[in-house]
């Protein structure tokens, strides 16, 4: 062999032990950082949800309060949920007026007074005196369907008697309240969820027969929210 070739020979031996040399560096640096950041992501990072996930939410995360549209205004007219002569056969009094409260140009609830004075049957009547209802109804709007079935849930189980129901169709429950003070906690109620809308009626009547009228009430108007 030459001169010129032996120094080619070396030049060749000492070109493949550098790369030789850096392909080592390379994968031992590689190699420490797979290690660092392996065990970095094992000890402080949290999984990762996917969307196949899913995600839910306990009781005491859903939210409970109205969305309120403004202040509300009462006024006395007829009721456009309800009007009045259909609401009288319903519950079994004779009414005079209904007002109507009303929040940001929408009906939020309706009032239903009885006859009063001389025109009312103080013996064989049983019509709520001293400027109390003997119905109401009230309607009120959550932030979603879910928030609309928790309130329901906390009232319903808060009264006496709670028992599921179905107004047209739609989730309800019936359960005895505070209404008419002189019941006690007694009276009747029935609430049914629409969308995010939750419609409560209430009816001055303590007996047996009370939770069949709120009910028959309810039906009478659900369609028409």
């Amino acid at each position: 062999m030459t001169s010129t070739d032996e120094d080619v020979d070396l030049v060749g031996r000492g070109m493949v032990r550098r790369r030789i040399k850096m392909a080592l560096l390379l994968a031992g640096a590689s190699s420490s950082f797979g290690l660092t950041a392996c065990t970095h992501s094992g000890a402080n990072s949290a999984p990762t949800a996917t969307p196949s996930e899913a995600v839910t939410q306990s009781p005491s995360a859903i939210a409970t309060k109205p969305v309120v549209a403004g202040s509300t205004a009462t006024t006395t007219r007829d009721c456009p949920v309800v009007p009045l002569a259909v609401v009288m056969p319903t519950i079994g009094q004779r009414l005079d007026h209904a007002t109507v409260q009303a929040s940001g140009g929408k009906t939020v609830g309706c009032e239903f007074y009885p006859i009063t004075g001389g025109l009312a049957d103080s013996e064989n009547e049983n019509l709520p005196t001293h400027g109390y209802p003997s119905a109401r109804i009230t309607i009120s709007t959550y932030l979603s369907a879910e928030s609309a079935r928790q309130v329901l849930a906390i009232v319903s189980r808060a009264g006496r008697s709670p028992s599921l129901q179905s107004i047209d169709g739609l989730v309800a429950e019936t359960y005895q309240t505070r209404f008419y003070p002189p019941d006690g906690d007694a009276d009747w109620t029935c609430a049914f969820i629409k969308g995010s809308k939750l419609v409560t009626v209430y009816v001055a009547e303590a007996s047996t027969q009370g939770q069949s009228i709120v009910m028959d009430l309810a039906k009478a108007f659900a369609s028409h929210i």
